[in-house]
């Protein structure tokens, strides 16, 4: 959070990504796919329920 909250005072853009859960992802694949992406973003979002739909 403090990236990101530095990136806003500090930065003309801001760039995050998200990372989309199905039913089956495990902790494991989520710290995998962040620290892919740690280095290229600001900021990740990981939602449970992207579509709005019910699993």
């Amino acid at each position: 959070m403090k990236n990101f909250r530095k990136a806003l005072n500090t930065q003309d853009f801001v760039i995050t990504s998200e990372i989309f859960l199905r039913p089956e992802t495990d902790s494991n694949s989520i710290k995998m796919q962040a620290d892919i992406l740690r280095d290229y973003v600001d900021a990740i979002l990981i939602t449970d329920n992207q579509s709005g739909r019910i699993h």
